[in-house]
């Protein structure tokens, strides 16, 4: 709010501004109307941040692709989009937005020659279908033909609403934390837990400061956290890092604790990939199976 309150006075003469709540309702003042003050909205080919919800794939009950699925349906994009953010997002659907490595549609020949030998590692939705994209909804805060989706998915997975809360055959109940440090992130973060909470999820979003939240990020003891898949250009070695076996079990950037042999595979062909072609096929078959498997929640 300093900085913002400095360059409207003039005191600095560029922002990059990463707020759309404030670019949509905190642009009119003197030096605007003055014409001092150009505001403009720049395209660029950067790929997009890849913002989502990730998952803790080290807890038992994310190991199920069905409990992801059905939580990620409950996740009003729309809704938020047109409530919250005055209509000035795109959702990310790829890990390489804006970029020739996102998959689109069905697997080419290429693609296949890289998938087919590690199918069994992989659902099989990847082989044979386009690459998936999350659920539209209706911009209702709750849509409900996706709740409908996401209550057949957690009845599939053997949990049973008993007294308004999920449960499965042990009477544990499907707990589910959303820990965050920004207030900036309330206003996204706590319609998506009443909405959980009509699923019979008992969701809680747990705010605490920044040092406290990096310390439970480190050792491993969160459910769900925002954060962003900022991936290169050019991928290669970064990808052990993000997506690697080897690095799920250490603090890393492999958030998610994701151990997949197929996508370990991948990533060693990534590394090998001699040619721009080359590597584009790679990355094209990595994002599509790391977007089958639903690891995050794409906001």
């Amino acid at each position: 709010n300093s900085a913002f309150e400095g360059f409207k006075a003039g005191e600095y003469t560029f922002r990059n501004e990463a707020s759309s709540k404030i670019w949509a309702t905190a642009y009119d003042f003197p030096a605007i109307n003055e014409g001092w003050v150009n505001k403009t909205t720049v395209k660029d080919g950067t790929l997009a941040s890849g913002q989502s919800f990730v998952f803790n794939l080290r807890r038992e009950k994310f190991q199920d692709i069905r409990v992801r699925k059905a939580i990620g349906l409950m996740f009003n994009f729309e809704w938020s989009n047109k409530t919250l953010f005055f209509g000035l997002y795109d959702r990310v659907t790829s890990f390489w937005e804006n970029s020739l490595m996102k998959a689109d549609g069905e697997p080419d020949r290429p693609e296949l020659k890289i998938l087919l030998p590690l199918k069994e590692y992989f659902p099989e939705k990847v082989f044979s279908k386009p690459a998936f994209i999350p659920a539209k909804s209706m911009p209702n805060r709750v849509d409900r033909k996706n709740r409908r989706r996401a209550e057949k998915l957690i009845k599939e997975a053997g949990w049973k609403l008993k007294n308004g809360f999920l449960e499965n055959e042990k009477g544990q109940r499907l707990e589910v934390e959303i820990l965050n440090y920004s207030p900036a992130f309330d206003r996204i973060i706590n319609p998506f837990i009443e909405n959980l909470k009509l699923l019979g999820v008992d969701a809680k979003h747990t705010r605490i400061d920044s040092t406290q939240y990096t310390e439970r990020v480190r050792s491993f003891d969160w459910d769900i956290i925002t954060s962003t898949y900022v991936n290169s250009m050019t991928p290669g070695l970064d990808l052990v890092q993000r997506f690697s076996s080897e690095t799920a079990d250490v603090p890393s950037r492999n958030l998610v604790g994701l151990k997949n042999i197929g996508i370990d595979e991948i990533v060693k062909l990534a590394v090998k990939a001699e040619t721009r072609k080359e590597l584009n096929t790679v990355i094209r078959a990595l994002d599509r199976s790391l977007r089958a498997m639903h690891l995050w929640i794409p906001q």
